[in-house]
């Protein structure tokens, strides 16, 4: 028979046992907390300290780079050595012809901003990283706010969605800060587009004297059905500055997709597709499917990067939806995709080719596109945790 004197020490390992066996989180802190924390550096150590680490140059233009010094001490007693300068997008440091400083000597790091085809607020760091134990690495930043001499209002020209066969019109202004810096010629990259300078106006905004000139972008009635995505080249009466601008936009055809485009999503592996798009006219004139085809885009694999053709998975119907008699509703069309989707994971796209009868448009793509999910791995049976037993022997 057990002493029963020990009695209360059993029941406190049991107890304990079952802290840890409910608890593990708690064990390993308790764990972590007996184990001694990193030990501090000792002995001689060199020390980096700036006089500031931000420097504001306020309001500039973007005609000529800007330059500061970055003033520095080590107030450590032993040698402090700069490892590396690395500047952020428009920041350059030069070389450092000295990179080890003794203890109480001072140094300084320059740093050149260039603000060309900047405009705004901009902020831009240098990371300087050194042998101080305590911050080796310190962040220096620059912030300033660029006027530009001469930018384009907006950046991009936007000329919306298009029906086929209309013109289009939008505007774009050149804002010039000096008068002898104006636009001269425009150049679009694409023949449909073209643009007309129209003449200067001098303006006053908060105090300054600026000079704005329009620029006229017109879309050819003759582009075809697509998007508009091309740049227009400025050239100024200053050679060496060119301003450069996007025009977008979307020319659609008489005949339109609703969704314009099929957005399968995600699948499981082997499971039904069924989804459904409506083609219908604008013009709310008459037309007829001839055919619909599917279309995949190859996918690229290890041994064939240029792609390989994907297996097409719709089956693919069309008919007219009916209309009542004498009704004026536009005529409709839907197109019903059944299948079954791939079991091997990854993403699937590709289009569907459509032909029609309507005159100029007698073939249109619709693009669809998804991914097939991972098969989920079964999970292994676990073996129930064992309790320690409460029982105290006799």
């Amino acid at each position: 028979m057990l002493n029963r004197s020990v009695r209360p020490a059993a029941i406190i390992v049991a107890l304990a046992g079952v802290a840890f066996a409910f608890s593990p989180a708690l064990g390993q802190a308790l764990q972590q907390a007996s184990q001694p924390s990193a030990a501090t550096p000792t002995g001689p150590q060199p020390r980096v300290e700036f006089e500031k680490l931000t420097h504001q140059f306020g309001v500039i233009n973007d005609e000529r780079e800007v330059s500061y010094e970055f003033k520095f001490r080590n107030t450590g007693d032993s040698n402090l050595e700069i490892f590396e300068l690395k500047g952020s997008c428009g920041c350059t440091v030069p070389a450092l012809d000295k990179k080890v400083y003794a203890p109480g000597e001072s140094g300084q790091i320059k740093v050149i901003y260039n603000p060309n085809n900047r405009r705004g607020k901009q902020h831009t760091t240098v990371t300087v990283t050194t042998n101080d134990p305590v911050r080796a690495q310190l962040t220096l930043g620059l912030e300033s706010e660029v006027k530009p001499t001469i930018m384009t209002e907006p950046q991009v020209a936007s000329i919306g969605q298009v029906e086929r066969g209309k013109e289009a019109t939008t505007i774009i202004t050149i804002t010039s800060r000096r008068k002898d810096i104006l636009p001269v010629q425009v150049t679009p990259g694409d023949a449909k587009v073209n643009a007309t300078l129209k003449q200067y106006e001098e303006v006053e905004v908060d105090g300054e004297k600026l000079y704005r000139v329009p620029i006229e972008i017109t879309l050819s009635p003759n582009a075809m059905v697509g998007p508009i995505q091309t740049q227009c080249v400025v050239r100024t009466t200053d050679p060496s500055r060119t301003l450069n601008f996007m025009v977008l936009g979307e020319v659609v055809g008489m005949l339109k997709a609703e969704p314009a485009r099929v957005t399968l999503g995600g699948l499981a592996p082997g499971s039904d597709i069924n989804t459904t798009l409506q083609l219908s006219a604008r013009n709310n004139k008459p037309f007829k499917i001839l055919s619909v085809e599917e279309a995949p885009a190859a996918m690229p694999s290890p041994t064939r990067p240029e792609g390989v053709p994907a297996p097409k998975m719709f089956n693919i119907a069309f008919e007219q939806v009916p209309s009542p008699e004498g009704s004026a509703n536009p005529p409709i069309w839907n197109i019903r995709l059944t299948g079954t989707s791939p079991n091997d994971s990854g993403t699937f796209r590709g289009d569907l080719v459509i032909k029609t009868d309507m005159p100029g448009e007698e073939e249109m793509k619709v693009q669809y596109y998804g991914f097939i999910r991972q098969r989920a791995r079964p999970v292994p049976a676990q073996a129930p945790l064992g309790q320690p037993s409460m029982l105290i022997p006799e």
